[in-house]
């Protein structure tokens, strides 16, 4: 399998995406859209930005579980890690979306 966005309906009827691994494991998930065209600005501003390190940030929950997040220019988070059990877990996840994210296939689940 090759890396792909995938477009899901949320529980309230908006859509958001998530970035997948080629081994199939979701890697990123956005927030989510009312509208599939602003789903789609959010995957190419998420394919525009991801392989740049400034556009990252590094944080860890209440819980101490190390994360990150990928901002747009205007800060603006496009997307959001799972929770990592360590750091160094957390930076191999964040190298896997710097590689995929920029020409990864967009399959729309919502059709």
């Amino acid at each position: 399998m090759k890396a792909r966005y995938e477009i899901k309906w949320t529980t309230n009827a908006e859509r958001y995406f998530h970035l997948k691994a080629p081994n199939g494991e979701i890697i990123m998930y956005s927030e989510s859209y009312k509208t599939l065209a602003g789903c789609e600005n959010g995957i190419g501003s998420c394919r525009e930005h991801a392989p740049y390190d400034r556009f990252y940030g590094r944080a860890a929950s209440k819980g101490e579980k190390p994360f990150f997040h990928l901002k747009a220019a205007n800060n603006r988070i496009i997307g959001q890690s799972e929770l990592y059990e360590t750091v160094q877990a957390r930076e191999v996840g964040l190298a896997a979306v710097k590689r995929y994210a920029p020409q990864a296939d967009v399959i729309d689940l919502t059709k």
